[in-house]
């Protein structure tokens, strides 16, 4: 059964570039550092602005991180229950 979920959950293709997360971040950052210089917030961490850019920076990265590894997942635990249905995924339990 393994080798179904793997082969499943690799081939879900979401069209996601590798450093989407890291994206998400840098734009995060942009928006605060244009935040600071075009306001002259002299501490910018005081700013509920800059705080809330900063916190959607972290969590829309981790989301972006996480969220296409649960969706091959699904596919691979998809693929794997179709297999247990239809017969064609035989474990060490499975009666011949």
């Amino acid at each position: 059964m393994p080798t179904v979920f793997f082969n499943a959950a690799m081939g879900a293709d979401l069209g996601l570039p590798p450093d989407t997360d890291q994206a998400v971040k840098t734009a995060a950052g942009a928006a605060v550092t244009y935040r600071i210089v075009s306001h002259g917030l002299g501490k910018p961490l005081s700013s509920a602005f800059v705080r809330t850019a900063i916190a959607i920076g972290e969590w829309g990265s981790l989301l972006v991180a996480t969220v296409p590894t649960i969706i091959q997942e699904g596919f691979g635990l998809y693929a794997e229950g179709r297999a247990w249905h239809a017969g064609t995924c035989t474990t060490i339990w499975s009666k011949p």
